[in-house]
């Protein structure tokens, strides 16, 4: 074991104790966060580090692509599909580890809506709901 490289990390919901590992008479390094397989992980096991890095890459994905997904030469349908392959995709990786509440939920409807006001040249102030891009999603994608 290589214990420059190793490091030991406490998952707990409270103030995590301090741990004194040691091997071939080398303490082990304690850290408060680490990133595994593209996932950060930290000592509260909470996702909310990893979901606003995820949203700051999906911004700039969107960023990136914006001459495709917001053109109107392009088709509303073609460009969903885009957006469902090249922007989605990353943000959802792993996804299924992570732990959500209402704050969380609400940043990820926000960077939701945030890119479907963009690819359709929507201003904030016009009043459009979540409801009817879900329905505009389903038709054109049909994976709902």
């Amino acid at each position: 074991m290589n214990t420059k490289k190793t490091k030991v990390m406490v998952i707990s919901k409270t103030e995590p104790p301090k741990v004194d590992i040691k091997v071939k008479g080398k303490c082990i390094e304690q850290i408060e966060q680490f990133k595994y397989l593209g996932q950060l992980i930290t000592t509260d096991a909470r996702s909310e580090n990893e979901i606003k890095s995820r949203i700051t890459i999906t911004n700039s994905t969107f960023t990136k692509l914006s001459h495709i997904l917001t053109s109107k030469r392009v088709g509303l349908l073609t460009r969903l599909r885009v957006m469902k392959c090249f922007v989605w995709s990353p943000f959802l990786y792993a996804s299924e580890t992570w732990t959500l509440n209402k704050n969380t939920e609400k940043r990820i409807e926000a960077m939701e809506m945030w890119i479907y006001r963009r690819m359709q040249r929507i201003s904030w102030k016009e009043k459009v709901t979540k409801k009817s891009w879900k329905v505009l999603e389903c038709k054109g994608l049909n994976s709902c």
